[in-house]
């Protein structure tokens, strides 16, 4: 795996634990998101799509190296 694609994979990952942290932080305290921690985790979803989709051409373009 390059360097980059684990960069990539690692943020993803990273992004991930800290969008369920906010979830289950407020599901700890029976409550929802609040307008502002929305707006975060929708940032941090479109972040974790972003780098998803990366990742996916990267491994797409290895694969026709491979071959």
């Amino acid at each position: 795996m390059s360097d980059y694609l684990r960069q990539q994979v690692e943020a993803r990952a990273k992004a991930w634990e800290e969008a369920k942290s906010m979830l289950d932080a407020a599901a700890a305290e029976k409550r929802d998101l609040s307008a502002e921690e929305n707006q975060k985790y929708d940032r941090i979803m479109q972040d974790i799509d972003a780098r998803a989709a990366t990742i996916d051409s990267i491994k797409a373009v290895q694969y026709r190296d491979w071959e």
